[in-house]
């Protein structure tokens, strides 16, 4: 696993604007796995994008001497950036799924005490402006809409898996795909109050969001027979 502290100092290079020379990475990627070394990589050009937009390769290389050939020595496109950053957001959403499914309560509890998380993650600064500036990129570019699409897909059948799966209680499967999109609409929703209203009561609102969540849930059970 890569360093913390390694991982903050490469963040911090980008984010400052920092020259780094190309035969450095080149250096630190003959050391490291090809998948390490573009997700320490990712880590510290989604400061530049939160920044520049996806035309920060321009921007950043007149602020930083840095040359387009550095980063796409590494990175095929800028398809292929977003690409390695949805990666990464679906094995740390994946993560949190399979976590919450080895939880001792029921899955549907489970699920509702994982809403402060969620509220907290998408309200969070970076976070979201990140993300908006993805979708903002997929409106002008389908092949980049392609790529978020697939992801939100693979999301939603990951959560639908789960929730079939769940020995403990039924549910109604003719339900489950609106839910979902109810479900997606309310986080993805929060993307854009973070920046609308980013001094909102968070734990009002993520109070608000759990009940709406064990309604959501309540409705998709089945009785018991």
């Amino acid at each position: 696993m890569l360093s913390p502290k390694l991982i903050c100092l490469f963040n911090l290079f980008f984010s400052c604007n920092l020259f780094l020379p190309s035969f450095c990475l080149l250096s630190f990627y003959q050391v490291i796995s090809r998948n390490r070394f573009i997700f320490f990589c990712t880590c510290g050009l989604q400061y530049c994008i939160r920044g520049c937009g996806f035309y920060f390769l321009l921007c950043f290389g007149i602020k930083a001497t840095l040359h387009i050939y550095h980063v796409y020595h590494f990175f095929a496109s800028k398809d292929d950036i977003i690409t390695a950053i949805i990666s990464r957001d679906l094995q740390q959403l994946f993560s949190l799924m399979a976590e919450i499914a080895a939880r001792p309560e029921s899955l549907h509890a489970a699920l509702v005490n994982s809403v402060q998380r969620g509220v907290d993650d998408n309200l969070e600064p970076t976070y979201s402006a990140l993300q908006l500036e993805m979708l903002a990129e997929a409106a002008r570019n389908p092949h980049v809409a392609s790529i978020l699409r697939e992801a939100d897909a693979s999301a939603r059948q990951h959560l639908r898996e789960l929730l079939l799966g769940d020995p403990a209680q039924a549910i109604a499967p003719e339900q489950l795909d609106s839910t979902l999109e109810v479900i997606s609409t309310l986080f993805n929703g929060l993307l854009i109050r973070a920046v609308l209203h980013p001094e909102l009561d968070r734990a009002a609102l993520t109070e608000q969001v759990q009940h709406v969540m064990r309604s959501l849930l309540a409705r998709l059970s089945l009785p018991p027979r």
